[in-house]
């Protein structure tokens, strides 16, 4: 299942950096071996997502983010971690302008998210922006 990327700085990041975390408004179905492509940037973004394969990645879920106190709640973790532990490599200066771009996709309201971490394995030949 395609992982879409709406932030073209986010995917600038994974493509620059080898590694990205990503806050995701719905629990992924499938985590491991995956690709990755641009996504609509909003509900009036006139063009299509790109159907272009722009990388093969893996992808790691990480935990549920409550966004009121910025804690991520990890399977087999007895004591929550925290949003702030996974900023530096995120593509944001700080956990406040990170929750703030994820609810401009994800809705203003929205008080929850699933943390996932994406690995490259492969680019394919996209020019990024």
């Amino acid at each position: 299942m395609v992982m879409y990327f709406k932030s073209e700085t986010v995917l600038d990041f994974l493509l620059r950096n080898g590694k990205v975390y990503t806050l995701r408004k719905h629990k992924r179905k499938k985590t491991g071996k995956d690709w990755i492509t641009l996504g609509k940037l909003g509900p009036e973004d006139p063009l299509p997502p790109l159907r272009e394969k722009i990388a093969d990645v893996i992808i790691k879920e990480i935990g549920l983010v409550d966004l009121a106190t910025f804690k991520v709640f990890s399977l087999g973790k007895e004591e929550p971690l925290t949003l702030q532990q996974f900023v530096n490599e995120s593509s944001f200066s700080n956990v406040d302008s990170w929750v703030e771009a994820y609810r401009f996709f994800a809705g203003k309201k929205t008080t929850q998210a699933w943390l996932y971490e994406v690995t490259l394995l492969k680019i394919h030949g996209f020019e990024g922006g």
